[in-house]
């Protein structure tokens, strides 16, 4: 009998511990244990506890969005993995802030009452909420970020930076570096070779009439869109501003009239060298020459619209440089 009742009061006093150890938590520190890959995942429930009941000991990061194929949401796959990205590099900082930051995710797919009791009509929407900030009814508009497409992560770590002051580096693979040197490495002696040893089965290759149709086709193509985007966008002929001017239009969407000069015009050199290397110049006497000259013209106005397209490619200038 005694051994029985101090087994029951043994029980006791762990619960008990537990439940005292349980309330002296902060909720700071509870959340951290729900952390996946330095993230949180609400729920009605959870969001209900953590972030509008009492006072909070966090600043937070929260994401609206979904997870799931449920609602229809273009941007929320990239926003989720973007979003994921600056709470890693966050997490890998050496130096954090003298404040506890929470990375928080709260998808329509578990939470549907947070999105109704907010008014929350679209997704995916990022909102900075200070641990002094009481979280009414309605958000508070100062504290949203700016959903921009293409959704990057490296914009989300600048508005992280002028809500907390803390500077993250967003790391990439460099596929862009990657390819071009490997079209510089690979590439070039290639088609040194080719043309060094293989040229007759080249030419006799290029000069299918259905490869000349579909080549001709496709630069007509991409030459006619470019023209009719600059007639409906009716560009500025430069983008200036007060560090000079550029032919790159400043939004990674757009385009400038000189760009589109500059890159219409390598497309025209393309299609002309490649009809007169078609046409087969080989036949004359000095067909040789006008080989050398066609195949140059055609690489060097090929290189040329390669390198202005990956300039004003977006992910072209975030990946050869960093910021937070």
């Amino acid at each position: 009998m005694k051994s029985f009742l101090g087994f029951i009061l043994g029980i006791a006093l762990i619960c008990g511990s537990a439940a005292a150890k349980s309330g002296s938590e902060s909720k700071y520190q509870r959340l951290q244990k729900m952390m996946v890959n330095n993230q949180v995942t609400l729920n009605d429930d959870t969001y209900t506890e953590f972030l509008l009941r009492g006072d909070r000991d966090f600043d937070a990061f929260v994401l609206y969005t979904t997870i799931g194929n449920r609602y229809q949401c273009r941007l929320c796959p990239t926003t989720n993995a973007e979003f994921a990205r600056v709470a890693k590099a966050y997490a890998a900082l050496e130096e954090k802030p003298d404040r506890n930051v929470v990375f928080i995710r709260v998808p329509i797919d578990i939470a549907p009452k947070v999105f109704s009791f907010h008014s929350i009509v679209s997704a995916p929407s990022i909102s900075f909420l200070s641990s002094t900030e009481v979280l009414g009814k309605k958000l508070n508009a100062d504290n949203d970020f700016q959903l921009e497409y293409p959704v990057r992560a490296e914009n989300i770590a600048s508005f992280l930076r002028s809500k907390i002051h803390v500077q993250i580096e967003i790391k990439r693979f460099p596929w862009p570096q990657v390819i071009i040197l490997s079209l510089f490495v690979f590439g070039l002696p290639l088609c040194a070779y080719v043309y060094l040893f293989l040229n007759d089965k080249v030419y006799a290759w290029l000069g299918h009439t259905k490869l000349f149709v579909f080549l001709s086709l496709l630069v007509y193509g991409v030459a006619v869109t470019g023209i009719v985007y600059d007639i409906i966008n009716d560009p500025p002929l430069f983008n200036c501003d007060q560090s000079g001017c550029s032919i790159f239009a400043a939004q990674s969407q757009s385009q400038t009239l000189v760009e589109g000069l500059v890159t219409g015009a390598m497309l025209v050199g393309c299609a002309w060298s490649a009809i007169r290397l078609l046409k087969g110049v080989g036949k004359s006497e000095s067909g040789e020459k006008e080989i050398n000259k066609y195949i140059i013209v055609f690489g060097i106005c090929f290189t040329l619209y390669f390198l202005c397209f990956c300039v004003r490619t977006p992910w072209y200038p975030t990946v050869f440089s960093y910021w937070g």
